[in-house]
């Protein structure tokens, strides 16, 4: 009965927790929402110099759109922020502009390259090359990878998040939707779109977005709690767990389940075969972020000591 009570006590705690965070960020969401509607729900309707919509790949926050760049013919993903007014719409755009300026300014292997960028009417927008080898997410539906594999995959987002967080960026969405494969062997990190500038007092995170993806998140983001280079290294650690075994370390039948593991259940234990790699698991994985790698090249010296 203890046992059971000290459960439930955590569980809300988590709860209200996470929920005290949130009800913010749905405001901000909505608003993203409506100013979204108006004329803009066939792909057709878009009218972006320069470019022929093809697709819209996702709605939301910002348009995720496929198009055709007219000049050279060149298949592009285009993410495009409407401009629009009162003080929510405003927190968006200066979201989005803070993507945009990462990214322009950032060249590496291992980050998604901007091609385009402007400012026309009511809209902001920039243009990245469209992955056709697509995204990790796919690649995981058949199950787990090889473990060279794998470990040469982990490898190249953390040099990428390495790169970003040199310049005091956070990504804070690290998932396998947002690695994309830029040809058979390199993989791309993407989508900065909840990402955190640390010399920022703002915090300009949606935290509604991520009602859709608890599995790879940190402890310290359901809790609201500050976050840094290490709240990367969390998901990261979710990522390889999933790699090497073919799923996420925790599961549940509510996102609230998921949530309270998350938070206090241990980590689940790796395949026999692969329990040289436990220990790495274990401290990408820590709950409290002070018990994970302080830093990226840290976690790659132990990864590669263990593959050898």
């Amino acid at each position: 009965r203890k046992g059971a009570d000290n459960y439930i006590a955590k569980y809300d705690a988590v709860t209200n927790l996470f929920f005290e965070t949130v009800a913010e960020a749905v405001k901000l969401r909505e608003a993203a929402l409506t100013a979204s509607k108006p004329g803009r729900d066939e792909f057709g309707n878009w009218e972006i110099p320069g470019f022929r919509p093809l697709a819209i790949i996702s709605k939301g926050v910002t348009t995720t759109l496929r198009c055709e760049r007219i000049a050279d013919h060149k298949d592009v993903i285009l993410k495009v922020q409407l401009v629009g007014k009162g003080d929510s719409n405003q927190a968006l755009l200066q979201r989005f502009i803070l993507e945009l300026n990462i990214l322009a300014d950032l060249k590496h292997d291992h980050v998604i390259e901007i091609l385009d960028h402007d400012v026309t009417g009511n809209m902001v927008y920039y243009a990245t090359e469209f992955m056709v080898r697509g995204d990790l997410a796919m690649r995981l539906k058949s199950g787990p990878v090889p473990v060279a594999e794998a470990v040469n995959i982990v490898a190249q987002i953390a040099s990428g998040l390495t790169a970003l967080h040199k310049k005091g960026i956070v990504h804070r969405d690290i998932k396998p939707n947002n690695i994309l494969f830029k040809d058979e062997k390199t993989v791309v990190v993407a989508d900065l779109g909840i990402a955190k500038d640390l010399s920022s007092s703002e915090a300009l995170t949606l935290v509604g977005e991520i009602l859709d993806t608890p599995y790879y998140m940190s402890p310290e983001q359901f809790n609201g709690r500050p976050v840094d280079p290490r709240t990367d290294m969390y998901s990261l650690g979710v990522v390889f767990y999933q790699l090497l075994t073919g799923a996420v370390p925790f599961q549940g039948n509510s996102f609230m389940e998921v949530v309270y593991k998350h938070n206090y259940d241990p980590i689940p234990a790796l395949p026999a075969e692969l329990s040289r790699f436990q220990p790495v698991v274990e401290k990408m994985l820590a709950k409290a972020p002070e018990q994970r790698y302080t830093d990226l090249s840290e976690f790659l010296a132990d990864l590669i000591g263990v593959r050898t």
